[in-house]
């Protein structure tokens, strides 16, 4: 009898720890996240880069989401009109199963796969193909600094998608540092060059509180006026980063005195400095 009892104790024990388990869930998540990549997008998908911005996630002990704009209310943002949620989202991660709403692509089609490459990264493939990135900024709900608004880099399937270059790019971003010593090399007004006078003109202002404005000149263009791009800049490794980078970050480099800047391998913009004060250079 005292045997039976001891077990049915025993029993109850599991069950009662087993429960807790499950209640607590996967703690990984915990925190507040920064939506910082999305890869592979299927082309009927994919939005204007200027409207991915870096929304944040917090995930809660409870297993629940929230997920706003920077600088906005914390509050689910529904333009459409149309989420399944007015409130925080219920979300369950198991292993390498996640399922829950992001507010991205499918997020209703079924469970995605997820990993963590590095111990600030969380990464989300979703059974369309597409990939969400998401990068901690803190391990604590309730406590975080918000980052200021900027683009997010997205790449498109079937047009700018190339898994292995992208894999490399993440893999080198991961583990770099602030080139400080590029930063302020570049500094000054660049020009690219070409013995094309069809050829589009880019002038690149970089300025010592690092801040940029890049002018196009196309001679297509049916007004004639420039395009002009303004916002901020750091050099991590090799890697140009800016708040407006709504594409993959374009490696930096010399040769020579002339620069060299490169969104993917075989695309190289050329430019040479120009002797001319950038400050106060807008056209």
């Amino acid at each position: 009898m005292k045997f039976v009892t001891w077990l049915c104790l025993m029993v109850l024990a599991l069950a009662v720890a087993c429960t807790n388990t499950a209640l607590a869930g996967d703690k990984r998540l915990v925190g507040v996240w920064e939506f910082s990549r999305f890869d592979n997008v299927p082309p009927t998908e994919a939005p204007d880069p200027d409207n991915v911005a870096n929304m944040l996630y917090i995930f809660y002990d409870d297993r629940e989401l929230i997920y706003f704009y920077p600088g906005g209310e914390i509050k689910l943002p529904d333009s459409r009109g149309n989420l399944p949620f007015k409130g925080r989202v219920p979300y369950e991660l198991n292993g390498n199963q996640f399922h829950g709403f992001l507010g991205l692509t499918n997020d209703l089609s079924g469970r995605a796969e997820v990993s963590f490459p590095g111990e600030n990264e969380f990464e989300v493939r979703y059974p369309d193909g597409s990939i969400a990135v998401l990068t901690r900024i803190s391990k604590d709900p309730a406590s975080f600094n918000v980052p200021k608004p900027h683009c997010v880099p997205l790449t498109v399937r079937g047009f700018d998608y190339d898994a292995k270059q992208i894999e490399s790019v993440r893999r080198e971003l991961r583990v770099a540092t602030r080139n400080l010593e590029l930063e302020s090399r570049i500094v000054g007004r660049w020009k690219s060059y070409s013995d094309d006078p069809k050829r589009i003109v880019v002038t690149i202002d970089f300025e010592p509180n690092n801040s940029f404005r890049n002018t196009i000149a196309d001679p297509d263009r049916p007004d004639g006026e420039p395009f002009a791009l303004e916002g901020s800049f750091r050099v991590e490794g090799s890697y140009l980063i800016s708040d407006r980078q709504c594409f993959s970050p374009e490696r930096i480099w010399f040769e020579g005195d002339e620069l060299r800047i490169s969104p993917i391998p075989k695309a190289i913009l050329k430019l040479k400095r120009v002797n001319e004060s950038s400050t106060n250079s807008k056209p």
